[in-house]
């Protein structure tokens, strides 16, 4: 979390100094976002993010953090996650990043395509560690057949409202 931090800090940063100078290629953005999904579960995700638009350039890069909750039963499990992202002109995009609790962690991969409403894929892969193989880890096991219980996280589907913020005088 300290470095999805520390990279916002220097977004910003630089997004500031890039706004007070008229020959800088690059427009800062802040996007908010909410997403609706499912995968085996129902889901409800907010995330933050801030990047970069070059303008002449079709690629946008940015770093995003949030959250998401996943319904199990009559509760809800929470995650953390950031990750870095690319997208062609606002259009299609891709990201790599991590997905994480106490008890798991996932190297999470997300495509998604839209403006402002975007349809979503994300696939969660999980980390095990030579710690969390250990008999007293918090991983849980199936005691009749040894095997661990991996979360149902794998494939998830959704949809995003997003509002990127940005200088659009400064566009064109």
């Amino acid at each position: 979390m300290k470095k999805i931090f520390f990279i916002f800090v220097i977004l910003i940063s630089y997004n500031r100094l890039n706004a007070n100078h008229d020959f800088f290629n690059f427009l800062p953005y802040i996007s908010p976002g909410i997403q609706i999904g499912y995968g085996k579960s129902f889901f409800v995700s907010y995330q933050l993010s801030a990047g970069l638009l070059q303008k002449d350039s079709p690629v946008i890069t940015g770093a995003t953090i949030g959250k998401r909750f996943y319904r199990k039963n009559n509760s809800w499990d929470s995650y953390n996650y950031y990750d870095l992202q690319f997208s062609l002109f606002s259009l299609v995009g891709i990201g790599f990043g991590k997905l994480y609790n106490s008890d798991y962690s996932f190297n999470k991969y997300k495509l998604w395509t839209g403006l402002f409403g975007l349809l979503s894929y994300d696939y969660l892969k999980l980390n095990i560690s030579k710690e969390a193989l250990k008999p007293n880890s918090n991983m849980k096991y199936n005691p009749n057949t040894g095997k661990l219980y991996l979360s149902s996280l794998k494939h998830n589907f959704g949809i995003f409202g997003v509002f990127p913020v940005f200088d659009y005088h400064l566009l064109f």
